[in-house]
């Protein structure tokens, strides 16, 4: 039996998250708060927006990194948004008994949780991804032509870990939401919300980005030299046996 492909595995993962999990998730967290369908759909929005808006601009408008698989738009995935939104959430309400609480140290507790929690399961997601082929993440360890790991680990972690620890926080919020006259306001809330879990981890990465490379991290990598930033023994073209 031929083995499935890299490829053909992204292509059913993207679409298991995007129109199967991403309903499961918002079903279950609309049974965690007891019915209430707003705070659900924040829950579910916040990693959509932030799959689909942050992406999408690195991709089409920076150049940051491409993808080499699945339907596009651009050098971007159609179903990256709902995909990243599936898979956050789901894996949010996996954690949601350590959210329940209240206090500040329930939601630093929360924060950190979900800073582990995605900060870990997107590094592997994307060092496979990076290792295949079915993307090419353009900053400065792939310009130096280094492994898949080292080009992953010089942003996952930091990247993702700020967005899960926002996204954290966020849930942590919702779930302690005073539900008394102030339902009103949770649109607000969630807007404040999801800008801060897309704006922090852009600003988390280029101070990371800063300290360790001296630039920004908003462009592709380059040393000044005209040669662009795509020497990676990583050859940023999906494998024969992976298409």
């Amino acid at each position: 039996m031929t083995r499935p492909t890299a490829g053909t595995l992204f292509t059913v993962y993207q679409l298991l998250a995007s129109f199967v999990v991403l309903p499961i998730s918002f079903m279950l967290w609309s049974a965690h708060f007891g019915g209430r369908r707003d705070l659900a759909l924040v829950v579910v929005a916040i990693p959509v927006l932030f799959g689909y808006i942050i992406p999408g601009i690195g991709t089409n408008l920076l150049g940051l990194w491409e993808f080499k698989a699945g339907l596009h738009f651009g050098r971007y995935t159609l179903f990256h948004g709902l995909m990243f939104g599936g898979a956050s959430s789901f894996l949010a309400y996996t954690c949601s008994p350590i959210m329940s609480g209240s206090g500040f140290r329930h939601m630093l507790a929360s924060a950190h949780v979900m800073a582990a929690v995605i900060g870990f399961w997107n590094w592997v997601f994307d060092g496979y991804a990076i290792r295949t082929g079915l993307a090419v993440i353009y900053n400065k360890p792939h310009f130096e032509g280094r492994s898949a790991a080292e080009i992953v680990g010089d942003y996952a972690p930091v990247y993702f870990g700020a967005f899960g620890a926002c996204f954290g926080t966020g849930i942590h919020l919702l779930g302690n939401w005073d539900t008394d006259g102030s339902t009103g306001l949770i649109w607000p809330a969630a807007g404040v919300c999801a800008f801060l879990s897309m704006g922090l981890p852009v600003v988390a990465h280029c101070i990371w980005s800063l300290l360790r490379h001296g630039y920004s991290g908003l462009r592709p990598y380059s040393d000044g030299s005209g040669r662009p930033g795509g020497a990676s023994a990583i050859t940023g073209t999906l494998r024969k046996e992976d298409a």
